[in-house]
């Protein structure tokens, strides 16, 4: 493989975000499987066909999108997707000091066109098709989440047709299954209460204080894939965020 063949002919850029684009790709196409070593520096520069300080500014990228793992002495490595792994580092409910990790004790399909919200927050344009979920967690502490996920059928089109949409998030999913790796997300939470409707759908009494949680997911590429909108009952969970 050479940096200069024709399908590297596309990229554009200073030569370092080109590099990093390369061993992205090559990472999503699963080149080198989950948890193990890519090529050393000396023998991926060679390959690639750019300096070792190109390359290294290249693999600074990755790591920072945690897409590799770089271990002292032994090498890098392709970074571990799993349930567990995204819940560590997207999370921010815990009980006890450990996240909570229950799978959703329902999942339903809710038909219909894209709002006018989800448009906004996913970058869709009016009438584009979703996939939209209604999920509901009970954990054992008591709390009580809803949470409603909504995805463009654009990237995960049979999402729901074969995959397990219970676990608490699909990061992982979409990474093994679609080839997207979630990089980054942003959230906002407010405090509200519980309607009559989510009172009943949450088991709760009406009015009950909530806590709303809203967060967009995106690629590597900063593109929105996933927006999450939670209403969660603490009880004696904690939602917690590290600065």
């Amino acid at each position: 493989m050479n940096f200069h063949d024709s399908r590297k002919s596309l990229l554009t850029g200073p030569l370092y975000l080109q590099v990093s684009e390369i061993i992205r790709q090559r990472i999503i196409d699963a080149e080198w499987p989950v948890g193990q070593p890519i090529p050393n520096e000396a023998d991926l520069s060679r390959e690639v066909g750019v300096s070792k300080g190109t390359l290294r500014k290249a693999l600074e990228l990755l790591e920072d999108d945690h897409l590799i793992v770089r271990r002292q002495g032994r090498g890098t490595f392709v970074a571990q997707t799993s349930n567990d792994a995204e819940l560590d580092r997207f999370s921010n409910l815990s009980c006890g000091g450990q996240k909570v990790r229950e799978k959703a004790v329902s999942v339903s399909e809710m038909p219909g066109p894209v709002t006018v919200d989800e448009a906004r927050s996913l970058k869709l344009v009016p009438g584009s098709p979703v996939h939209r979920f209604n999920r509901l967690f009970r954990a054992q502490n008591k709390a009580v989440i809803s949470e409603v996920l909504t995805l463009p059928k654009s990237r995960f089109l049979d999402l729901g047709e074969n995959a397990d949409l219970s676990a608490p998030l699909l990061f992982s999913v979409y990474r093994l299954d679609y080839d997207v790796a979630i990089s980054s997300a942003t959230e906002s939470v407010s405090a509200t209460s519980a309607d009559a409707a989510m009172a009943r759908l949450m088991g709760l009494a009406e009015g009950t204080p909530l806590l709303r949680a809203e967060r967009v997911a995106f690629t590597t590429h900063g593109t929105p894939v996933e927006l999450s909108l939670r209403h969660i009952h603490l009880e004696g969970a904690r939602y917690a965020v590290q600065l």
